[in-house]
């Protein structure tokens, strides 16, 4: 099985207001957190349709895996929701195989994400 890329983003075309904001404290989250993946970066690229602002982080395939992988996952999804209550704006969790087909599996649009969901939506990638 290869590697697969957990995303986490925001929502919208229109960030323009929030990009800094949502950049630092990505950034923030980043630096200050110890990782179960080793592999995390924050994603900030203005696209012709708006931007892609957000968390990238590689799964390894299969045995590589490690069984808490998860809590990296729900503690972006905690600071999404911090998120949402000072910028209003929706975020999105989702997986991309290695061919570059994509799948959201989870939004968060209240501040206070429901974390079960959230594990539940992550069994299909598992």
């Amino acid at each position: 099985m290869p590697k697969q890329t957990v995303f986490a983003y925001v929502q919208g075309t229109d960030l323009d207001g929030v990009v800094a904001a949502i950049e630092t404290r990505l950034d923030a989250l980043v630096e200050e957190r110890k990782w179960v993946l080793a592999d995390v970066w924050v994603v900030n690229q203005r696209e012709d349709s708006g931007w892609d602002l957000g968390l990238n982080l590689t799964l390894p395939a299969g045995k590589a895996r490690p069984k808490t992988w998860g809590e990296d996952i729900a503690a972006i999804a905690t600071a999404f929701g911090a998120l949402h209550r000072e910028t209003k704006r929706t975020f999105v969790i989702g997986v991309a195989d290695a061919k570059g087909n994509t799948k959201d599996l989870f939004t968060i649009d209240s501040g206070s994400p429901d974390l079960k969901k959230l594990a539940t939506a992550l069994e299909a990638v598992a």
